[in-house]
């Protein structure tokens, strides 16, 4: 598969060369990966890379969940859960990277978001370190709502506003600063939602925080989801009510 890559990417003698260059270098867990997952575009899933740092043949392979057709010719053992395979990269006559194919019949996938960040910055710490591409949902005018925005941003992770919104009557917790509430006008919501905005940098998307009083009126979200139209910031919602109006509005 890198050979073929390599040639789709060099031509003329000179690149050919540079190509034939490359290729005495030792193959690595990324560039393997990297090569699998432009043949398979968007229907497989590398689950982990085998790492040694001593330089050494890798003890585990790299194993990669694929249901594309771009792999149906190397896919041709068959096991009890269906086809499998395995590649070897070796170099100067040892294996230097394994990696081990299985076939499923699709693809599944999830989105990972972290909420109710902003009261403190050890867990933005712990999570931003984490080889995940884990969403961050900030709540806003807290003491540092602002710097794990920008820490989760340096990270290379996706940021959302953590919306504080009216719960049900009687709730024992309260959502906190910068809340949304039932009969709030257009101005009022507006007004509201920039100022979290202010507090969360970077931010891509909303989720709501709590909000199940909220939610359930049709006229607040669509209030909010002109205020995001605006901006072209789209809503998850947290589904913290089953009469909730999101999805419509």
């Amino acid at each position: 598969m890198i050979a073929a890559e390599g040639c789709k990417r060099f031509g003329g003698e000179k690149k050919q060369e540079n190509a034939r260059t490359q290729a005495h270098a030792p193959p690595s867990s990324s560039h393997l990966k990297n090569a699998i997952e432009r043949a398979g575009a968007g229907e497989v899933w590398v689950k982990g890379a085998s790492s040694d740092s001593s330089g050494g043949a890798r003890n585990q392979p790299l194993t990669v969940i694929v249901a594309s057709a771009s792999f149906n010719r190397v896919l041709t053992r068959t096991n009890r859960h269906g086809r499998a395979a395995e590649i070897r990269l070796t170099h100067g006559g040892e294996t230097e990277e394994r990696c081990r194919l299985i076939e499923t019949p699709r693809i599944l996938r999830a989105a990972i978001v972290i909420d109710d960040l902003g009261r403190e910055l050890e867990a933005v710490h712990q999570l931003a370190r984490l080889p995940y591409r884990v969403t961050f949902a900030v709540l806003p005018g807290l003491a540092y709502s602002r710097e794990a925005a920008e820490e989760a941003h340096r990270a290379g992770r996706e940021v959302l506003l953590h919306l504080p919104m009216e719960p049900e009557l009687g709730a024992r917790a309260l959502p906190g600063p910068g809340e949304i509430k039932v009969g709030m006008a257009d101005p009022e919501v507006g007004r509201v939602i920039r100022a979290d905005l202010g507090s969360v940098p970077y931010s891509d998307g909303v989720n709501n925080h709590m909000g199940s009083r909220a939610t359930a009126d049709a006229a607040l979200m669509g209030r909010v989801m002109k205020v995001l139209r605006e901006r072209n910031l789209f809503f998850i919602d947290s589904r913290t009510t089953a009469s909730s109006a999101a999805l419509e509005a």
